[in-house]
C-alpha cells in the first residue's frame, strides 16, 4: 500500500506598506496642474506599477483554501508541478522533502 500525505493549500495574506514623498511625486508628474494633481492617486498608481520599494510589511494571516489526501504518486506529482526548477531530483529526494514536514522550532 502507497503512503498517503495530506495537501493543504492555502493562502497567505501580508500587509505592506510604502512611503514617497509627494514633492517627488509632484516632480515626476509636472504636466498635471495643481488641480488635476493627486498625490494619493499618482502613488497608488506607482505602488500598482511595482515602482515602489517597500517601506515594511507585517503577515496578517494564512487561511486554508482546501485539503485534500492523495497518494505517494499523486504528492510526487504535485511536488513536480509546483517546483519545476526542482523536478530532477530523484524520487527519493523528493520523498525526503515530503516527509521532513515538521518544523523545528
Amino acid at each position: 500500500m502507497s503512503k498517503e500525505y495530506v495537501i493543504v493549500t492555502t493562502v497567505s495574506h501580508f500587509r505592506l506598506r510604502y512611503a514617497i514623498p509627494v514633492d517627488e511625486l509632484r516632480k515626476e508628474n509636472l504636466e498635471a496642474s495643481d488641480e488635476e494633481f493627486d498625490a494619493i492617486a499618482w502613488a497608488s498608481d506607482s505602488v500598482t506599477m511595482c515602482e515602489v520599494e517597500e517601506l515594511s510589511q507585517a503577515h496578517v494571516s494564512e487561511d486554508i483554501i482546501d485539503a485534500i489526501v492523495v497518494d505517494e504518486q499523486k504528492a510526487l506529482e504535485l511536488f513536480d508541478k509546483d517546483n519545476d526548477y526542482l523536478s530532477s531530483w530523484a524520487k527519493q529526494q523528493k520523498l525526503n522533502k515530503l516527509n521532513k514536514w515538521k518544523v523545528n522550532w
